[in-house]
Parts: C-alpha cells; structure tokens; sequence
C-alpha cells in the first residue's frame, strides 16, 4: 500500500475520510474478535454499501481521464482496477465470513479487502489531483514563456497582440488558482497562494502601461526599469503559484504563520521560567540576551525621551536579575530569582509595545510625502527640489515599514505578522517603482501613459498603506494609541498657541495641519472600535465621544488662525484657549470610552496540579488498559516532536484550574492522548501489526476531543463582543476539525499499512500532531483573550475571573546539562 497519504484538499478529505473511518473499524473489529475470540458480525449490508460506493468511484475516476494528459491515463486504470478487485474481494469475505464466523481465511481476506480499497481509492485521488496540479503549472508555464516574450516588443502593434494573449491566459491562471485556493486545507498555502494571485491581478495594468511607457521611450533606464518589475512581479507570482499548488505540507515547513520574533522570544524565556518549568541556565542567558538586544533597536527608533530612558532602566535591572539567576543556586532563592526576571522581562515588553505604538503613530499620521512628490514632479519642479521630494517619500516609506514591523515583532498574532511582513516587501517595491515613474513624469510631464502609469503606482501604494494600517492597528492596543497621540496633541497645541500668538502664521498653519491629521487619526482608531463591538454599552460613549471630538477640531483650527491673524485680539485668544481646551476634553473622553477597564488576575488561586490520571476503563489499546504513567516509566524519556508538541499543551494548560473550565479539561485530555500516541508509535515501531488498534484508538480518541474542545471555543466567541478577537479565535476553530480529521485519515492508512516502511507517513503524523497541538494552544490562549476582553455588569467579570482563575506556582527545577 502507498505510505503517502497527501490530504491537502477538501475533496481529498471528503472522500478519503469515511473510508479510512470503516477501514480502522474493521481493523479493529478483527483485532478485537482475535483477542476475545468472537465470532465477525454479518457484513454483507455494509459490503453491498460498499460496492456500489467503490462502482461509483470507478465510473467518476474513469470518465476523469482526458486523453491529453498521458500520466493521467497511466496512473488511473490501474487504480481504478485495485478499487474494483478490493470490493469484490471484500464482498467475497464477507459472504465466508457469513457461512462461518469464526474463519481466519475470511477474516484475513476482509482485511486485506479493507486496505486495498484504501489504497486504491487514494491512488484514484492522488492521480486525479496530480492532474489538476499538472493543468495549473502548464498555464503558468504558458503565462511565463509569454511574459519573456513580451518583454522583447518594441512596437504598439506587437504590444496590443502580445498583451491580449497574455492576459486571456493571465485570467485563466487566476481563475484556477482560486479554484485552488478554496480547495487547499493548509492555511500557510493558501494565504500565499492569495498573495500570489492579487500580484498577479494588480501587477496586469502596470505591466500594460509599463509596457507602453517603455514603447514610447525605449531608451529611457527609468522606463524600461518600470517595464522590467512589472513582468518581474507576474514572473514571481506566476512561479510562487506553481509551488503552492505543488507543495506539500512537509514542504511548507519554511513557509508556516510564525508569532513575531521578539514575542517569540520573550514567550520562549518567560515559560522556561514558570513554576513548574525545568530551565536552562544557558539558553535563558542566550535568549535573554538576544531580548536585549531587539529591544535596543526598538528604544533607538523611539523619539520620546521618557519612554526611552524606562527602557534603558528596564534592560539594566533586567540584566542585574540574570546575573542574580545565574548565580542562585536551586530550591527557593533560584525560584524568586527567576519571577524576579520574568515579571522584569514582562513589564520591558509592555514598555517596548508603547514604544513601538508611539512610533507607529509618528509614521501613520503623516500622509503628505507621496502626494507632495507626485505634485511637483507633474508640475516640472527642479531636479534639485524632486531629488528632496524623493529622499522625504522614502524616508516616509521606511519609518512606514520599521514601525509596523516593530509591532509585528512584539506580538503573536501569527496570521497579522505574516500579513505585515508581505505588506511590506510589497510597499518598498513599489516605493522603488513610484521613484523611477516620478522621474519619467518629470522628464516628460506631456506624457499621457506615463502619468496614466504613475496613477496606477500611486493607487497601489496607498491601497497597500491602508492594508498595513489596517493590519497593524489590529495588533495594537487602541486605548495606548490614543493616548500617546493624545499627548503629541496637547504638546503641538501648545506650540500652535505661541506661534499664533507671535503672529507666526506658517508656523501656526503648519502646526495646526500637524494637529489635525493626529486628531482624524484619533478618531479613525475611535471609530474603528466603534465598528469592531458589538457591546452597546461600549458603543455608544464611544461613538458619542468620537462625534464630540470631530466637532471639536474645524473649531480649534478656525481660532488659531485667527489668532495668528490678529495676534493682539485678546477675544481671538480666549476663543483659542477655550477651544484648545474642548479639544483636549473630547480626546480624554474618546481615552476613558475606547480604553475600557481590564480585567486582571494579579493572583494565583492555591489550587495544586492534579497528578496525572490514568486511561479510562477500556484503555486505549487491547488488552490491559494503558496509564501515562506506566507509558512514560516504561521507556526512557521522549523528546519525539509529538511528545514536546503535547509537553507545550499541558503546560499552557496547566496555568489554568480546571475546575470551572471545560476548554482546560479537554485540552489537557488531548495533550495526555497525544503523549501516549508518541509512546506508542515509539515503543511499538517494531510490531506494526500489533499496534494498529492502538494507534487508531488513541487518534480518535484525540479528534473527538479536538471537536469538543471547538465547541467550547466557539461558545466563548459567540459571547466575545470583538469582532476581531472573534473572527480571531473562529480562526482557530475552523483549522482544528480539519487537522483532526487528517490526524485519523493518516493514523488509519499507518495501521492499514502492513510495509514498516512508512517514513513518509510518519512524518505527515508527526506534523499533523505538531499542528493539531499548536492550534489548541492557540485557541486556549485565544480563548483566554476573548474572555476577559470588555464587561458591562460586575456578575460577567466575576464569571470569568472565576473560569480562568491561575493554579498555584510550583517549584523551578533547574536542567542538568
């Protein structure tokens, strides 16, 4: 039997998993009838079933065949045929089995039915994906070989009859690429297949008035430049398509959603030094020292001295609390040392968020660099002034990309911080392009095509700033944003007071607009928290506030210029101070309504950690019933990827007391499942046969689990009143079943297997496992999140508090090396 199992599409997965269902409980039904030596119940209904089933699968493989694709026409006839003489093997069996129960033969054969129908029906839908790739990447090749040709026109005739070929193949690309897209179940894929198809779709108007601009200037370098990363760009997306469609999961290892780097860092050491964690000395070092040193980049971006100087004041007493680790010895001082270091290291990361959030909004609020240049490049300034005009914008562009990838840096969002991370390579390509159309305009402001084309760039820039703000303002805290936008606004309102006052009126005007741009910012981060609850209680101070500001700002604008016009008019300047002060009211009232009251637990509930339970009464496997606890001291100690996947569950779940939290329990049921899967598939690697009822036992055992534990988190999002907390952790939720579903389709093809060489498909578990164990853990956090995130009535924070009460802290163990 084929050990390669890909599940990577929902077609796959519909018809793959009730096959691979019936076969594991045939297996076993056979291993139990073997052991308690009973009889094999009458089959011949569910053979009948069957028979049609694989009669219908044969007829659909069949008529599949085009006789264009000659691999195709290879690969299912023989399929086709393991199906049909599996089922009229089965039903055979089943028929002997029928006339005698108790027959070895028959039981044998019934199996080896079993497993052939498995095996052929997946060479069916393997071939028949394999066909489906193989149509992709020829269109693809085809829009390739017709982008290097295109790159060779010089005339508008070869233009329009080049350009008309390739864009028919171009949308029939994109049109199976979302055919794709909605049938691949790896999340990683089918995000970059998205990317890679609106890069091919945005990129396809450039290419037409890049192609053009060069036409009519075939000796200019900025022209033919434009030309070049426009077919670049449908190049790269061409053959990014090809290898989504024709990766695997196992392939995609390079390409999974990761937290942002200094959170992962900051996770990764705050964890080891948990109580009840085991750490080593030499790792935190490493990695506290690798936090430090992130952390110094962030600071030196920061332009806000006070935020500045905590955080230096943070890394030294941070850096005092490692030597004091370093140096404790174990038992009780080592543990205060390393809560002292943890908390230490918490706060600095709270710290660096603010920092992070404060140079976001210097860098989002100004909007002025792209317009401006655009501007002067249309009107024919000097090439001493667009050179200025240039350097602003890319200075613009950079504080863009570093502020938003600091705060990628800082959180966890997985899914956001790929977003971030795409977004901006995107932006500083097309900031480079956007450069080199600015010089052509200028060089030739008469240019139809060539204002036509920096239009386009001009479009696709903005479009990509606003998805980078959208992005990130989802990883930020709106209340801090507020707030450190507040008080650049309360000190450039002063600052506009003194200059109108001097009668300065560029300044006034220049501060003022400074002003203005910060308070509309205010207001969109106001509305769109408006937008994002679903709490009314929340919504309407905050939408009443948001409105109170709006109409504050035109007011204070007017005053201040006429102050600056009439800066002897004392009636001018009381107006000025009046509204100066609506202004600073209505933010502080936006403040207080976005920035709701947190719900924190500062405490640990003394609850000790219930040691672990053994199996339930029918155990896991055959025979006598399987504890942790036995699996676990009948080995050595398993540091296999499963066994550490299932190690990070339990310990997330160990924070929590389980006792009001039904998502706990079950997560934990999981983690202990998924550890004696590793043990199993460790211990009995030698006697495959023996092991299969074990395997198949315990793997559905987990996906069972994995369903109960996303029918908890999804009551939890329907009573989160965030939008995007929500969507967040539904997120989550839809991956889990699906994971889940693959985790029994490849334990069961494993246990179906009878060659012991199944390396492929025990790596496929293994990152099964790894996957399904990530994406509890996220979704116990998730939940977590969405939980304690806004309350109205002191019952709803009390319920909480009580569902996520902490456990108590246990003793730190220090690793021997």
């Amino acid at each position: 039997m084929d050990a390669r199992v890909p599940v990577s599409t929902r077609s796959i997965e519909q018809v793959l998993s009730p096959i691979a269902e019936q076969v594991s409980q045939l297996i076993v039904l056979d291993q139990r009838a073997q052991q308690n030596k009973t009889p094999i119940p009458d089959l011949t209904a569910a053979a009948e079933a069957i028979g049609m089933a694989t009669r219908s699968l044969v007829l659909a493989g069949r008529e599949s065949m085009p006789g264009s694709d000659a691999e195709l026409q290879s690969q299912m006839p023989p399929a086709c045929e393991q199906v049909q003489a599996a089922g009229k093997l089965f039903m055979d069996a089943t028929v002997q089995l029928k006339a005698d129960p108790y027959s070895s033969k028959a039981r044998s054969h019934l199996v080896e039915a079993a497993r052939g129908i498995l095996a052929g029906t997946t060479n069916i839908l393997i071939a028949f994906d394999a066909y489906e790739v193989r149509k992709i990447a020829l269109l693809a090749d085809s829009v390739t070989a017709q982008l290097v040709k295109v790159k060779g026109v010089r005339t508008l005739e070869d233009l329009v009859s080049s350009v008309r070929t390739l864009s028919e193949a171009m949308i029939a690309l994109a049109q199976l690429a979302d055919a794709r897209h909605e049938e691949l179940m790896n999340a990683s894929l089918r995000s970059r297949l998205l990317i890679a198809n609106e890069t091919l779709r945005k990129s396809s108007p450039l290419l037409v008035t890049a192609l053009r601009t060069y036409v009519q200037n075939p000796g200019n370098t900025q022209a033919e430049a434009s030309r070049d990363y426009s077919i670049d760009q449908l190049l790269g997306a061409a053959k990014e398509i090809v290898q989504v469609v024709t990766s695997s999961d196992l392939d995609d290892l390079t390409y999974e959603e990761h937290p942002g780097e200094l959170a992962t860092l900051v996770d990764s050491v705050t964890t080891q030094l948990l109580g009840g964690a085991t750490y080593k000395p030499q790792e935190v070092q490493t990695m506290v020292e690798q936090v430090l040193s992130e952390s110094a980049v962030i600071a030196n971006t920061c332009s806000h001295e006070p935020c500045v100087e905590r955080i230096g004041e943070m890394e030294e007493a941070i850096r005092v609390k490692l030597d004091a680790l370093m140096a404790a010895s174990s038992g009780p001082e080592s543990n205060k040392r390393a809560d002292e270091l943890r908390e230490g290291l918490e706060a600095m990361n709270e710290q660096l968020k603010e920092a992070a959030i404060r140079n976001v909004s210097e860098a989002f609020v100004e909007a002025t660099a792209l317009e401006v240049l655009v501007a002067q490049a249309r009107d024919g300034c000097s090439q001493q002034q667009l050179q200025v005009h240039m350097s602003e914008f890319s200075h613009h562009t950079k504080l863009l990309c570093e502020s938003a990838c600091q705060v990628a840096s800082l959180a966890m969002d997985t899914k956001r911080v790929r977003m971030v991370q795409a977004t901006v390579r995107q932006l500083q390509e097309t900031s480079e392009q956007i450069l080199n159309s600015t010089k052509i305009v200028h060089q030739q402001p008469e240019s139809k095509v060539a204002q036509e084309h920096l239009t386009l760039l001009t479009s696709n820039w903005e479009h990509r700033v606003e998805v980078l703000k959208a992005t990130v303002h989802g990883m930020t805290d709106a209340g801090t944003m507020i707030t450190v936008s507040g008080e650049v606004v309360r000190r450039d309102m002063a600052k506009a007071q003194v200059a109108a006052q001097a009668g300065d009126r560029e300044g006034t005007l220049a501060l003022t607009q400074a002003v203005q741009r910060r308070l509309d910012h205010i207001n969109v981060v106001a509305t769109n928290e408006v937008e994002n609850s679903e709490d009314a209680e929340f919504r309407a101070p905050a939408e009443a506030s948001a409105l109170a500001l709006a109409a504050a700002v035109p007011k204070f604008v007017e005053s201040a210029r006429a102050v600056s016009d009439r800066p002897e008019d004392r009636s001018a300047a009381a107006d000025l101070s009046r509204n100066v002060k609506a202004v600073n009211g209505a933010v502080r009232s936006v403040q207080k309504a976005v920035a709701p009251p947190s719900v924190a637990f500062s405490s640990y509930e003394e609850v000790t950690p219930p040691e672990p339970q053994q199996a339930s009464s029918d155990g896991y496997g055959f025979g006598p019933p399987i504890s942790l606890a036995e699996v676990i001291t009948a080995a050595p100690v398993n540091d296999t990827p499963i066994a550490v996947a299932a190690a990070n569950l339990r310990r997330e779940t160990m924070k929590f007391s389980d006792q009001t939290n039904p998502l706990i329990v079950v997560a934990s049921e999981m983690a202990k499942h998924m550890e004696i899967m590793s043990e199993i598939a460790r211990v009995s690697s030698n006697s495959l046969e023996a092991a299969a009822g074990d395997i198949i036992e315990t793997s559905k055992a987990i996906a069972d689990n994995g369903n109960l534990a996303v029918r908890y988190a999804r009551e939890t999002a329907q009573t989160c009143s965030d939008k995007r907390l929500r969507a967040d952790l539904l997120y989550i939720c839809d991956r889990i079943p699906t994971i889940s579903t693959q985790l029994k389709i490849i334990a069961s093809v494993k246990a179906a297997s009878r060659s012991q060489d199944t390396a492929e498909t025990d790596a496929m578990l293994v990152k099964n496992a790894q996957n399904l164990m990530d994406a509890v853990t996220r979704a116990v956090k998730a939940c977590e999140i969405a939980s304690l995130k806004r309350f109205g009535a002191a019952a709803d924070v009390a319920a909480v508090a009580m569902r996520w009460r902490k456990r108590a802290k246990r003793p730190l163990t220090m690793a021997v090396d």
